[in-house]
């Protein structure tokens, strides 16, 4: 097992508890913000979905 193996585990791991996680919210839940300097969920999601994409195209491969 090398380091790859290893980060597709973890993220594998983080996929499923995010969609626990998000699981069962409405619409208006997924879009409340805390504040109005802040993001709603659905745009975390997508962030950190972004982010992910560039993190297993350059370090992990495709």
């Amino acid at each position: 097992m090398d380091f790859r193996d290893v980060a597709r585990s973890a993220f594998i791991g983080y996929r499923e508890n995010l969609q626990d996680a998000l699981s069962g919210l409405t619409s208006s839940e997924l879009r409340w913000q805390p504040s109005p300097n802040s993001n709603h969920a659905l745009w975390l999601t997508s962030h950190i979905a972004r982010v992910e994409g560039i993190w297993i195209t350059r370090y992990i491969g495709g």
